[in-house]
């Protein structure tokens, strides 16, 4: 039972790596592994891609392993999002993860590359099991550039290290320079000038993870980001702007099967937008939650989980809040590589002046995984 519950977590986060995969290479020292996921999802309100039913996250993953001898590993990851429908006429090929990797059984894993940012891995993550919905409080997956600028997702030229001796866990991730990137949207991120580039100019990120107990995990993460950002002014003089943006979370786990419960509350400052999905805050505060409980084992029918929580991106300076409560009911079936759920969103959203905004709906989805 405590097998299967751990399987169907890592099922319905989908980033994390299961033991169903197609091995296109394996010998005694090499293994390429494929995986792959797609989510299929119905709702009664809104539209996706123009249509009440749609694709809301294909995905197809490759992880290169050479084992150096019983101690060494070194390897690289590949990971890219698409869309099998072509809605816009194209495939839309974006890249999720490229890094590279060397791994040792006691000193943990380094790795370069466009990867997860420290904060999401070692403490957003354990909120991430919802199979249509969340992440609502991990700040940059709401329009903030999650790649190239303010790095709190999936970063590109980062340098990251982890390891964990006994009940403690230590990360440190340091990222490089992007460049000028041309997609702000956010005019209150320049004032009056008329916007003319961001970059970020480097990255800083540092977190702990400590098991106190069998069953309990506690997290926390900080997260520095230099930012460079460029304007003309009304004579049409450059301008730079240097706002640093900087986030931490903060985590609790209780693992139990078959229950599951986390917590996770966190504030970011500097926020500034480069998506027109942003929600405009600058400083923030985020709170997220996920309780679960799996139910026995029917044979080959799998097992039904039923599961809940609250996702919010609160402004701390008006009554702004994008966010919602959600409950899910989901079978977990084919081996662990099968979830079918319905989940009802009960809106919080509101707008800067207070006003709710939004409204409640249902999702219907079906997500497969190897």
């Amino acid at each position: 039972m405590r097998h299967r519950f751990i399987l169907a977590g890592l099922l319905a986060l989908g980033s994390a790596q299961t033991a169903m995969a197609i091995d296109l290479i394996k010998t005694d020292s090499d293994r390429l592994e494929l995986h792959a996921q797609g989510i299929f999802a119905s709702n009664d309100k809104v539209y996706i891609q123009g249509r009440h039913t749609g694709s809301i996250g294909h995905r197809i993953n490759m992880i290169y392993t050479h084992q150096l001898n019983t101690q060494w590993a070194v390897g690289m990851r590949q990971e890219w999002a698409y869309d099998p429908f072509y809605y816009d006429g194209t495939a839309a090929q974006t890249k999720r993860f490229q890094y590279v990797f060397v791994r040792n059984a006691r000193w943990g894993q380094l790795s370069y590359g466009q990867q997860k940012s420290l904060t999401f891995d070692m403490v957003g993550s354990i909120t991430d099991w919802y199979l249509g919905y969340g992440t609502k409080g991990q700040g940059t997956f709401n329009g903030y550039g999650g790649n190239q600028l303010l790095g709190f997702s999936r970063p590109n030229k980062t340098l990251y290290y982890r390891v964990r001796s006994d009940d403690f866990e230590f990360g440190v991730m340091y990222g490089l320079g992007t460049g000028p990137v041309h997609n702000s949207v956010n005019p209150s991120s320049v004032g009056a000038g008329k916007f003319v580039d961001s970059s970020r100019d480097a990255l800083y990120q540092v977190g702990a993870v400590w098991r106190p107990a069998e069953h309990w995990s506690l997290r926390l993460a900080y997260g520095y980001t230099e930012m460079s950002e460029r304007s003309l002014d009304a004579q049409a003089q450059l301008n730079t702007r240097h706002p640093n943006v900087e986030g931490w979370l903060s985590g609790v786990t209780y693992t139990n099967a078959p229950w599951y419960h986390a917590v996770v509350y966190g504030e970011y400052r500097n926020l500034n937008a480069s998506a027109p999905t942003s929600s405009g805050y600058r400083e923030a505060k985020a709170l997220e939650s996920y309780s679960s409980y799996s139910f026995p084992e029917m044979g080959e029918l799998g097992f039904f989980k039923a599961y809940g929580g609250v996702n919010l991106f609160s402004d701390k300076n008006s009554s702004g809040r994008s966010g919602y409560s959600v409950a899910g009911f989901a079978l977990i079936t084919l081996h662990d590589t099968l979830a079918i759920g319905l989940e009802r969103k009960f809106e919080m959203a509101r707008n800067k002046q207070g006003d709710y905004t939004g409204q409640d709906e249902y999702e219907l989805v079906a997500k497969y995984y190897f």
